[in-house]
């Protein structure tokens, strides 16, 4: 078993994160984009009980001092509201290392505007390792999850909006897990 992307930082010594995202216009409705992440430390630099280890362990069967995530996605308009979105990702772990998106959203909901609202609808399937950190509570990182999300915006008053989100998820692994869960979120903008 491998240890989650956090695993990879400790007490001892940093963690070193790079990263690029890059976004390309295809035509005026169509974006692709994709990015890269790597977490990785030094070799030899972890400490276990305070000595110093010459290689590089930090989970059991983990002795890799680097990882790296990519994905590739694009949206689309379908009209002058909806979009269409998907994304495609994937680690360096040899297992539970990928997964996918896809959703509809709407343009987001204008801050200051009374009335304003937005809506995303996604279902995501993703293996525990495929993504370096799980998006809006999706999963439980050592199982992956399929999940469908549901969320609205809604702006009351200007500078002040109401969030709803719904999301309904199921392990990938062999176990029973499973999660439900409502989240309401008030936002408001100080000047």
């Amino acid at each position: 078993m491998v240890g989650p992307p956090w695993a990879l930082s400790d007490n001892s010594t940093p963690t070193i994160y790079k990263g690029a995202e890059i976004t390309i216009p295809l035509n005026r409705t169509t974006n692709l984009s994709a990015t890269y992440q790597r977490l990785s430390k030094p070799a030899g630099e972890v400490a276990v009980d305070g000595f110093p280890l010459t290689t590089y362990d930090v989970a059991v069967g983990d002795s890799i001092p680097s990882r790296h995530w990519v994905s590739v996605g694009f949206d689309t308009k379908l009209n002058d509201t909806w979009k269409f979105r998907s994304a495609y990702f994937k680690s360096s772990y040899d297992t539970k290392n990928t997964g996918y998106l896809v959703g509809v959203i709407t343009p987001m909901a204008a801050f200051f505007i009374p009335g304003a609202w937005d809506f995303e609808f996604d279902y995501v399937h993703a293996g525990a390792n495929s993504v370096i950190c799980q998006q809006g509570g999706w999963g439980e990182y050592t199982r992956g999850t399929k999940a469908f999300d549901i969320k609205v915006t809604y702006t009351v008053h200007p500078g002040f909006q109401w969030q709803c989100e719904y999301i309904i998820q199921h392990a990938l692994a062999v176990d029973d897990w499973h999660d439900r869960f409502l989240r309401f979120t008030w936002s408001y903008l100080l000047f």
